[in-house]
């Protein structure tokens, strides 16, 4: 499934969405290999982004924030980024 921030990134692969919403957006939950893609995508945005092997976590830094926000794995190993916190869409 492709989903997409607004006005940022599109084209994003996420292995599934929560049934919830947060404030009618999605809240997408990606694997290891799609995280990855997304640091990649937030980098080419330029955009400051990170993966810590050592903790298993996921850093995304926004323009005119200090902290990033972090992302651990879920119970599934899958990564909740940005979900209850982004504005993300499902791509039609």
């Amino acid at each position: 499934m492709q989903i997409t921030i607004a006005d940022f990134l599109s084209g994003i692969e996420c292995a599934l969405v929560d049934a919830r919403t947060w404030n009618g957006w999605t809240c997408p939950h990606f694997t290891r290999a799609q995280a990855d893609a997304l640091v990649r995508a937030w980098r080419a945005a330029g955009c400051r982004a990170e993966y810590d092997g050592a903790s298993d976590v996921y850093r995304f830094w926004h323009q005119d924030e200090p902290e990033p926000d972090s992302y651990a794995a879920d119970v599934d190993g899958t990564y909740p980024i940005g979900a209850y916190g982004w504005t993300w869409q499902v791509e039609d």
